[in-house]
Parts: C-alpha cells; sequence; structure tokens
C-alpha cells in the first residue's frame, strides 16, 4: 500500500480488512507529517490494545543524535536518505516477522 501523507495512512490502517505488517514513512510530509503520523499511531495502539506496528522514519536530514530523538518520538528505526536498495531490504527484514508455517508446510519440510 502506499499513502502520499500521514492522513491517508492513518485512513489506511483504520481501513476494514486492511493488513499492514509496517510503516516506511517521511518525516517531512503535507497535511501530516511522520511526526504527527507516529503519535497517532502509538495513541491508537494505547487506547486499543492493537498490536505494536513498526515504523520507520525516512529522512534526508540527519544529524548526530537523530535516530535517538525518532526512538524517543516512537518511531522504531530510521533509514537516511538517499539509501541504496540493499539498505532498504536490511530495514524491512528487521522489522518484518516470518510468516507463520501452516501445518502442510511443516510436515513437507520435515519430511524432505
Amino acid at each position: 500500500c502506499f499513502a502520499g501523507d500521514g492522513e491517508e495512512a492513518l485512513a489506511m490502517l483504520a481501513g476494514d480488512g486492511a493488513r499492514v505488517d509496517g510503516v516506511l514513512t517521511d518525516l517531512q510530509m503535507p497535511r501530516m507529517d511522520g511526526h504527527a503520523t507516529v503519535a497517532a499511531i502509538r495513541q491508537r495502539e494505547a487506547c486499543t490494545g492493537a498490536r505494536h506496528l513498526p515504523v520507520v522514519a525516512c529522512s534526508a536530514s540527519v544529524t548526530e543524535g537523530t535516530r535517538d530523538a525518532l526512538l524517543a518520538a516512537g518511531f522504531d528505526d530510521l533509514l537516511p536518505k538517499p539509501f541504496r536498495p540493499a539498505q532498504l531490504v536490511s530495514v524491512l527484514r528487521t522489522w518484518s516477522e516470518p510468516a507463520p508455517l501452516d501445518s502442510s508446510q511443516t510436515d513437507s519440510k520435515l519430511s524432505e
């Protein structure tokens, strides 16, 4: 899924049946920036008991202390821009949960 800004992202997250495994957000977006977006996500989690949704910030404005400030604000990680595809893949792997195997997949893997 792709959202143009934080408001669209929150609407997608609230949508019926939407299964989102994580959020990759720029810090500077129109209407609702990344800071407001992560604050709203964390507020929803606190109020509803929803599972923790990994949120990774992307920014070209990274200085010493940026990562710590973002972690304190509720982000899970920082992907500085510009980034290489391998860096994006690494961050996605870090925060993605492996899909659970159903018993038929487990049985077939054990018999190999």
